[in-house]
């Protein structure tokens, strides 16, 4: 049995809106908290509920894709696929190691930058926009609404 594309999306997207919701119901049984004092479940609840819309969302596209007949090609080829799987799960592992080293915002920036150029080419205008950015919101959401500290690192930020 062949299974083509669409299914692929399709069954990917189902399995992960059940992954969300059983990290949901896991992280319900911790303590969730409020906005302002979040407990030890805060996060996984919400990150649930966040993948649990987005994979909600794939899974309507796909089907919609399906039932209007539009059919697309890969754009990647099964070798750089590969590579960009690879290269992804080494600067994810590498990006912990390198936070006490040089600290949040240089390793954030860093990270930003590997995985927009590299992974799935960009261009730089944009790339260097886009890490600034999420670099600065990221800052100031740990940093000052959250209240979390972070290692400073050798630049001193």
């Amino acid at each position: 049995m062949k299974i083509d594309l669409e299914n692929k999306d399709t069954l990917s997207s189902l399995l992960l809106f059940i992954f969300s919701v059983l990290v949901c119901m896991g992280s319900y049984t911790y303590s969730i908290g409020t906005l302002h004092k979040p407990g030890s479940g805060f996060f996984p609840f919400w990150g649930g509920i966040i993948l649990g819309l987005l994979s909600f969302l794939n899974f309507l596209m796909v089907t919609i894709k399906r039932k209007k007949g539009i059919e697309e090609g890969e754009s990647v080829t099964p070798g750089k696929r590969w590579k960009n799987i690879i290269l992804t799960l080494v600067v994810l592992f590498a990006y912990p190691s390198f936070l006490p080293v040089i600290g949040f915002v240089p390793t954030t920036f860093l990270f930003i930058v590997v995985l927009l150029r590299f992974v799935e080419p960009i261009r730089w205008s944009i790339v260097l926009r886009m890490a600034i950015g999420v670099t600065i919101m990221s800052y100031f959401i740990f940093q000052y609404w959250l209240k979390m500290q972070f290692p400073i690192g050798i630049l001193g930020i």
